[in-house]
């Protein structure tokens, strides 16, 4: 299987990303597909983890970081007392981590498992090209509806032990292939640009600092 790994992401090269254009601004489906697909190809599946070194004493957390210690991708040395652990990702746990922008502003950890396929086109609604004579001051837009499915899983995601300990992972590989999914194209100097969706990678509210 071919492995998954990614890099982490400069905020900049995020924000490239989010706007992403085809040219010729043509209404065939494959054009929307190719958009698509580069668009998930940076945007993998992740869930919401916490900023490392971090350090513990509490044996819950402690036991569900050691589920991906075994994999080899955080490491745990001690802490500054004897009941404290202290845990950092590791060379080979950093390439599964990327920076996710929340909002303008704010950014969060992702800790990243998988990569969405685009299977099929299901319908695109295009708003009609207007004439000359039909000035408008709306922007054109198009409602893709799509499906998908999950490709280049990691192997330490499958393991039960860490599904258990992060039931995120668990939640988004069981739903990975949605009947259908929706994303909005907006037509801005000559081509076809994805609206980039505000929204927060899946999270165990508890696996993360209060």
């Amino acid at each position: 299987m071919k492995s998954f790994q990614i890099a982490i992401l400069r905020p900049a090269a995020i924000m490239a990303a989010a706007w992403l254009a085809v040219a010729p601004a043509s209404a065939d489906s494959t054009d929307f597909r190719a958009l698509l697909q580069k668009h998930f190809d940076v945007d993998t599946v992740c869930v919401a983890f916490r900023s490392m070194p971090w350090e513990t004493d509490n044996d819950w957390y402690i036991g569900n970081l050691r589920t991906l210690v075994a994999h080899g991708l955080i490491a745990e040395t001690a802490g500054e007392t004897p009941q404290r652990r202290r845990f950092d990702f590791t060379d080979k746990g950093r390439r599964f981590v990327r920076t996710i922008p929340v909002g303008r502003t704010s950014k969060m950890t992702g800790l990243c498992f998988a990569r969405r396929e685009i299977t099929a086109i299901v319908k695109a609604d295009i708003d009609p090209l207007l004439d000359d004579d039909t000035p408008s001051l709306d922007t054109r837009k198009a409602r893709i509806t799509f499906r998908h499915r999950l490709v280049d899983i990691a192997d330490w995601a499958k393991d039960p032990a860490v599904q258990k300990a992060y039931d995120a992972i668990k939640i988004q590989l069981a739903t990975g292939e949605p009947d259908t999914q929706k994303e909005e194209f907006e037509f801005v100097d000559g081509a076809w640009r994805m609206r980039e969706p505000i929204a927060f990678p899946l999270r165990d509210a508890r696996q993360l600092p209060k």
